[in-house]
Protein backbone atom coordinates (compact mmCIF):
# COMPACT_ATOMS: atom_id res chain seq x y z
CA UNK A 1 0.00 0.00 0.00
CA UNK A 2 3.21 2.54 0.72
CA UNK A 3 4.23 1.91 -2.94
CA UNK A 4 0.30 2.63 -4.14
CA UNK A 5 0.39 5.67 -2.38
CA UNK A 6 3.82 7.04 -3.56
CA UNK A 7 2.75 5.93 -7.16
CA UNK A 8 -0.05 7.99 -7.21
CA UNK A 9 1.15 11.11 -5.53
CA UNK A 10 4.29 10.88 -8.15
CA UNK A 11 1.69 10.82 -10.75
CA UNK A 12 -0.44 13.36 -9.25
CA UNK A 13 2.76 16.15 -9.52
CA UNK A 14 3.86 14.49 -13.18
CA UNK A 15 -0.04 15.13 -14.68
CA UNK A 16 0.41 18.91 -12.82
CA UNK A 17 4.04 20.15 -13.16
CA UNK A 18 4.57 18.99 -16.42
CA UNK A 19 4.25 21.50 -19.15
CA UNK A 20 2.75 24.06 -16.44
CA UNK A 21 4.48 27.33 -18.68
CA UNK A 22 3.20 25.63 -21.74
CA UNK A 23 -0.08 27.40 -22.07
CA UNK A 24 -0.42 30.76 -22.07
CA UNK A 25 -2.49 32.93 -20.15
CA UNK A 26 -5.77 32.93 -20.39
CA UNK A 27 -8.34 35.70 -19.19
CA UNK A 28 -9.26 34.77 -15.81
CA UNK A 29 -5.49 34.22 -15.41
CA UNK A 30 -4.13 37.28 -16.53
CA UNK A 31 -6.85 39.08 -14.42
CA UNK A 32 -5.58 37.48 -11.17
CA UNK A 33 -1.79 38.31 -12.20
CA UNK A 34 -3.19 41.78 -12.48
CA UNK A 35 -4.32 41.84 -9.27
CA UNK A 36 -1.24 39.65 -7.75
CA UNK A 37 0.80 43.18 -9.02
CA UNK A 38 -1.48 45.53 -6.97
CA UNK A 39 -0.44 43.45 -4.22
CA UNK A 40 3.34 44.22 -4.76
CA UNK A 41 2.35 47.49 -5.49
CA UNK A 42 0.40 48.56 -2.28
CA UNK A 43 -2.26 49.12 -4.58
CA UNK A 44 -5.08 46.47 -3.77
CA UNK A 45 -8.24 47.14 -3.09
CA UNK A 46 -10.96 44.06 -2.49
CA UNK A 47 -13.22 43.39 -5.57
CA UNK A 48 -15.77 40.69 -4.88
CA UNK A 49 -16.11 40.28 -8.34
CA UNK A 50 -12.69 39.17 -9.05
CA UNK A 51 -12.39 36.77 -5.80
CA UNK A 52 -9.36 36.91 -3.42
CA UNK A 53 -7.42 38.20 -1.90
CA UNK A 54 -5.58 35.02 -0.43
CA UNK A 55 -5.40 33.88 -4.26
CA UNK A 56 -3.08 37.30 -4.93
CA UNK A 57 -1.32 37.56 -1.70
CA UNK A 58 -0.28 34.14 -1.49
CA UNK A 59 1.30 34.25 -4.93
CA UNK A 60 2.40 37.48 -4.87
CA UNK A 61 5.72 36.86 -3.30
CA UNK A 62 6.66 34.05 -5.81
CA UNK A 63 6.65 36.76 -8.94
CA UNK A 64 8.16 39.39 -6.60
CA UNK A 65 11.41 36.71 -6.20
CA UNK A 66 11.33 34.98 -9.16
CA UNK A 67 9.50 37.09 -11.38
CA UNK A 68 6.21 36.91 -13.37
CA UNK A 69 5.75 33.51 -15.94
CA UNK A 70 3.11 31.61 -16.41
CA UNK A 71 5.21 29.26 -14.54
CA UNK A 72 5.10 31.15 -11.33
CA UNK A 73 1.77 32.08 -11.13
CA UNK A 74 0.80 28.53 -11.35
CA UNK A 75 2.73 26.92 -9.47
CA UNK A 76 1.53 27.57 -5.88
CA UNK A 77 -2.05 25.93 -7.54
CA UNK A 78 -0.05 23.30 -8.69
CA UNK A 79 1.14 22.53 -5.15
CA UNK A 80 -1.93 22.70 -3.63
CA UNK A 81 -3.30 20.30 -6.61
CA UNK A 82 -0.92 17.61 -4.84
CA UNK A 83 -1.14 18.83 -1.31
CA UNK A 84 -5.36 17.99 -1.87
CA UNK A 85 -4.64 14.63 -3.40
CA UNK A 86 -2.65 14.00 -0.51
CA UNK A 87 -5.50 15.20 1.99
CA UNK A 88 -7.53 12.68 0.54
CA UNK A 89 -5.17 9.92 1.99
CA UNK A 90 -6.25 11.36 5.64
CA UNK A 91 -10.08 9.75 5.07
CA UNK A 92 -8.02 6.36 5.15
CA UNK A 93 -9.82 5.72 8.58
CA UNK A 94 -13.57 6.02 7.27
CA UNK A 95 -12.85 5.17 3.86
CA UNK A 96 -9.75 1.93 4.25
CA UNK A 97 -8.54 0.88 1.45
CA UNK A 98 -10.42 2.49 -1.17
CA UNK A 99 -8.93 5.90 0.07
CA UNK A 100 -6.30 5.32 -2.79
CA UNK A 101 -9.06 4.39 -5.43
CA UNK A 102 -10.25 8.21 -4.75
CA UNK A 103 -6.86 9.42 -4.54
CA UNK A 104 -6.44 7.87 -7.89
CA UNK A 105 -9.79 8.84 -9.10
CA UNK A 106 -8.85 12.78 -8.40
CA UNK A 107 -5.44 12.62 -9.48
CA UNK A 108 -5.93 11.70 -12.73
CA UNK A 109 -9.70 13.72 -12.71
CA UNK A 110 -9.06 16.52 -16.17
CA UNK A 111 -10.76 18.67 -14.32
CA UNK A 112 -9.07 18.62 -11.05
CA UNK A 113 -6.13 18.40 -13.05
CA UNK A 114 -6.95 21.38 -14.71
CA UNK A 115 -8.04 23.69 -11.55
CA UNK A 116 -4.19 22.46 -10.41
CA UNK A 117 -2.49 24.11 -13.52
CA UNK A 118 -4.04 27.56 -13.86
CA UNK A 119 -4.06 30.69 -11.91
CA UNK A 120 -7.24 30.14 -10.21
CA UNK A 121 -9.07 29.92 -7.14
CA UNK A 122 -10.92 26.53 -7.10
CA UNK A 123 -7.77 23.72 -5.93
CA UNK A 124 -7.13 26.38 -3.38
CA UNK A 125 -11.12 25.42 -2.43
CA UNK A 126 -10.39 21.84 -2.97
CA UNK A 127 -8.24 21.86 -0.23
CA UNK A 128 -9.55 24.17 2.43
CA UNK A 129 -13.00 21.99 2.27
CA UNK A 130 -11.01 19.00 2.07
CA UNK A 131 -9.25 19.61 5.37
CA UNK A 132 -12.22 21.69 7.29
CA UNK A 133 -14.54 18.55 6.68
CA UNK A 134 -11.05 16.37 7.84
CA UNK A 135 -11.06 17.86 10.89
CA UNK A 136 -15.10 18.58 11.50
CA UNK A 137 -15.02 14.80 11.35
CA UNK A 138 -12.63 14.02 13.79
CA UNK A 139 -14.03 16.54 16.38
CA UNK A 140 -17.68 14.88 15.55
CA UNK A 141 -16.48 11.35 16.40
CA UNK A 142 -16.36 11.85 20.25
CA UNK A 143 -20.70 12.70 20.41
CA UNK A 144 -20.10 14.62 23.39
CA UNK A 145 -23.31 15.60 25.91
CA UNK A 146 -24.35 19.24 26.59
CA UNK A 147 -22.77 19.22 29.70
CA UNK A 148 -19.67 17.74 28.66
CA UNK A 149 -18.40 20.26 25.93
CA UNK A 150 -15.03 21.63 27.32
CA UNK A 151 -11.95 22.60 25.51
CA UNK A 152 -9.72 19.42 25.49
CA UNK A 153 -7.56 17.97 22.41
CA UNK A 154 -10.47 17.02 20.17
CA UNK A 155 -11.15 21.11 20.25
CA UNK A 156 -8.00 21.15 18.25
CA UNK A 157 -9.60 19.15 15.69
CA UNK A 158 -12.63 21.83 15.70
CA UNK A 159 -9.74 24.88 15.59
CA UNK A 160 -8.14 23.47 12.40
CA UNK A 161 -11.30 22.97 10.86
CA UNK A 162 -12.13 26.64 11.61
CA UNK A 163 -8.49 27.80 10.47
CA UNK A 164 -9.75 26.06 7.39
CA UNK A 165 -13.26 27.18 6.55
CA UNK A 166 -11.67 31.06 7.41
CA UNK A 167 -8.66 30.46 4.32
CA UNK A 168 -11.84 29.65 2.38
CA UNK A 169 -13.75 32.64 2.88
CA UNK A 170 -10.58 34.61 1.72
CA UNK A 171 -10.53 32.39 -1.39
CA UNK A 172 -14.00 32.82 -2.73
CA UNK A 173 -17.62 33.92 -2.38
CA UNK A 174 -18.88 30.21 -2.42
CA UNK A 175 -17.54 29.95 1.08
CA UNK A 176 -21.15 31.26 2.12
CA UNK A 177 -22.96 28.42 -0.12
CA UNK A 178 -21.11 25.93 1.52
CA UNK A 179 -21.07 27.40 5.01
CA UNK A 180 -25.01 27.71 4.71
CA UNK A 181 -24.68 23.79 3.90
CA UNK A 182 -22.68 22.98 6.64
CA UNK A 183 -24.93 25.19 9.04
CA UNK A 184 -27.66 23.17 7.87
CA UNK A 185 -25.77 19.67 8.68
CA UNK A 186 -24.79 20.79 12.05
CA UNK A 187 -28.18 21.75 12.77
CA UNK A 188 -29.53 18.20 12.56
CA UNK A 189 -26.98 16.82 13.64
CA UNK A 190 -26.27 18.71 16.97
CA UNK A 191 -30.71 18.86 17.41
CA UNK A 192 -29.84 14.85 17.19
CA UNK A 193 -27.89 15.09 20.26
CA UNK A 194 -29.51 17.46 22.16
CA UNK A 195 -32.63 15.12 21.87
CA UNK A 196 -31.09 12.46 22.78
CA UNK A 197 -29.79 13.98 25.41
CA UNK A 198 -33.06 15.09 26.66
CA UNK A 199 -34.75 11.39 26.37
CA UNK A 200 -31.64 9.90 27.92
CA UNK A 201 -32.67 12.77 31.38
CA UNK A 202 -36.42 12.19 30.45
CA UNK A 203 -37.06 15.14 29.63
CA UNK A 204 -39.91 13.85 27.19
Amino acid sequence: MKYALILIIFLAIFLRMYGLDSPPLFYDESVHAYFANTVLKGTYSYDPRYHGPLLFYSVAPIIAFFGETEFTLRILPALLGVAFICSIYLYRRYLGKKVFLAMLFCAVSPIIVNYSRFYREDVYQLLFVSLAAYFLLRYLEAEKKWNEVKFDKLTVFLLLSAVFLALFSAVKETFYVFAFFLLIYLFFYLTRIRISDAVTHNLY
